[in-house]
């Protein structure tokens, strides 16, 4: 089906991708439990509302670059925007939202993140996301990060840490840490949608869609050329 029985149950399901994301869970529950009682006794523990919005992420995060639906990315341009969808328009605001404040207070405590302190300017993160997103559904740029294992890995990495910088904005995890009034925040999910556009064009135009169908071979594996076989008619 959709050419995914080409291939096997593990690059279907990912399970060393799965063993982490389980281990982000069981670390997230450490430390909103028995860590949080040791170090942190007299912060509120984690609501109900919040666990779910974090396992919730975590869980569109691992079905979107480690289930069938990264594999359907790579042959059908539908599945790789609901994949880029869930990735880093969905999930990144659950997880922001889903950690208390005391883990983030934590997390940024040292004084050498005050060093980048100014990567985190509301039109920087806007930009700097927005960017390499466009950048990313270039043709060219697009096969190539397709093709090149660590440099997919490593452009999806960043792809996350700068989403996450631009969600922190609009979905601040910490009360003291929020830069935007409510209509500034609005505001700033026009303008994000606005500069969305440009790969929005990158993918609907025919000819260029065309020109960025799967005609990749993603990571030497010989199964893609027989799956793409079947996708170039959507073209």
């Amino acid at each position: 089906m959709l050419g995914l029985e080409y291939f096997s149950f593990e690059e279907l399901w990912s399970p060393m991708f799965f063993f982490f994301m389980a281990a982000v869970v069981i670390g997230y529950f450490y430390i909103i439990g028995p860590w949080r009682l040791k170090h942190e006794p007299g912060e509120a523990p984690a609501t109900t509302k919040q666990k779910v919005m974090f396992v919730t992420g975590i869980l569109f995060y691992y079905l979107a670059n480690g289930g069938p639906l990264d594999l359907l990315g790579h042959l059908l341009f539908t599945a790789h925007m609901v994949s880029m969808s869930l990735s880093y328009l969905i999930a990144p605001p659950l997880i922001l939202l889903g950690v208390p404040a005391f883990v983030w207070r934590r997390l940024f405590a040292a004084p050498f993140w005050r060093k980048f302190s100014g990567l985190m300017h509301p039109i920087l993160t806007l930009l700097l996301f927005n960017i390499l997103f466009s950048i990313y559904h270039v043709p060219l740029v697009h096969d190539y990060v397709m093709t090149h294992f660590m440099v997919h890995r490593l452009y999806y990495v960043v792809l996350l840490i700068t989403s996450m910088m631009m969600w922190a904005q609009i979905a601040c995890p910490v009360p003291e840490w929020s830069r935007l009034t409510d209509v500034k925040k609005m505001a700033y999910v026009f303008a994000n949608g606005a500069l969305l556009t440009p790969a929005c064009a990158l993918i609907i135009f025919p000819a260029i869609r065309c020109t960025a169908r799967t005609t990749t071979r993603t990571y030497g594996r010989p199964q893609w050329a027989i799956a793409s076989a079947g996708t170039r008619a959507i073209c």
